[in-house]
């Protein structure tokens, strides 16, 4: 890699003159200026992007602190990408598993300085503790699932009417025994989840039952088989399948293959979030989500006005959602 002293080397000029000149400062000669730049340029040199933000601490960084198990979410990240690169601004992506308590390595990189706000997918990411902490030291937006406890711009979706709607869509299909397939009942957005689940089934005169109820653990193929699988050992089974996530639906419909229940022939499912992954699986999942495209560039405005502006936002603002209809749900096969 080409250094300030090769430069200076090849053009005759001092150490001192040519870190001027690279810095655009004034008070150079324009002869001078030209003769570095020519050397910069036929040495193929490249300015060290992190070394100038640790002498100016002025920092482009943003940081996306998402679940790395959260599915594939692409828009979401190419559209907070392209906003954020049109302002001046890169996006680092932050894996983070839902069971890891190890957030020593997260607090290193804010207190280095670097990063200029975080866009936090999924507040399960982060303890109670370390999201108020991480709100406090720069400008940070939840989206989606959220912490309601940590004062913050919120960017989400409706999750009681979203998977109410789903439910209604599957009883307007002729089904009555409807599973849930749920995670991590601890969340704001799960308990949400279920509650629309509930007012679709009374809405529709359906009675709750909670055997049709199956919560999967974050090791999703051996919880989500037994889970499916204790389903069809029902005395009524299951006719359709809700699903917190597309990632969950994506996997319930291999385990239901490879048992020879057909999908949406023998058991409709549907997923949750329009993810990437919703679009290519065999069938197509017929989910409930957003444009992860919008969600993505509004989660970046958010957070480049509370940058620009230097205050912290304190607003809950919902996505509209609409069902994405694929492949995975049919008419139950004795419904007029």
């Amino acid at each position: 890699m080409t250094t300030i002293k090769d430069i200076s080397e090849d053009c005759g000029f001092s150490i001192a003159t040519v870190s001027r000149v690279l810095n655009n400062q004034r008070n150079v000669d324009e002869n001078i200026r030209k003769k570095v730049l020519q050397s910069a340029k036929a040495l193929d040199y490249k300015p060290n992007v992190l070394a100038k933000l640790l002498r100016t601490q002025d920092s482009n960084f943003i940081m996306c602190i998402v679940p790395s198990d959260n599915g594939l979410m692409f828009n979401i990240f190419t559209a907070m990408q392209e906003r954020f690169h049109e302002n001046g601004y890169q996006l680092l992506l932050y894996p983070k598993s839902l069971d890891s308590t190890d957030d020593s390595k997260l607090i290193q990189s804010l207190e280095s300085g670097l990063i200029a706000g975080i866009v936090l997918i999924n507040s399960g990411a982060c303890s109670g503790n370390i999201l108020s902490n991480l709100s406090k030291q720069v400008p940070l937006v939840q989206q989606g699932e959220y912490d309601e406890h940590t004062k913050t711009s919120v960017i989400t979706i409706d999750y009681i009417q979203a998977f109410k709607d789903g439910t209604k869509f599957l009883i307007k299909n002729g089904h009555t025994q409807i599973a849930v397939l749920s995670f991590m009942p601890s969340l704001l957005s799960s308990r949400k989840k279920l509650q629309g689940y509930k007012i679709a089934l009374e809405q529709a005169g359906i009675p709750y039952n909670a055997n049709l109820i199956k919560e999967v653990n974050h090791n999703f193929d051996s919880s989500l088989e037994s889970a499916i699988l204790s389903l069809f050992e029902l005395e009524e089974k299951p006719t359709a399948i809700m699903c917190y996530s597309d990632i969950i639906a994506a996997k319930c419909i291999r385990i239901l293959h490879q048992n020879n229940i057909h999908v949406p022939e023998d058991c409709s499912v549907m997923g949750f979030d329009n993810s990437n992954i919703s679009d290519l699986t065999t069938p197509t999942i017929t989910t409930i989500g957003i444009s992860q495209a919008q969600m993505g560039k509004r989660s970046a405005d958010l957070l480049l006005e509370q940058i620009k502006y230097k205050e912290r936002y304190n607003e809950i603002i919902i996505m509209p959602h609409k069902l994405y209809l694929r492949e995975t749900v049919n008419k139950r096969k004795d419904f007029d």
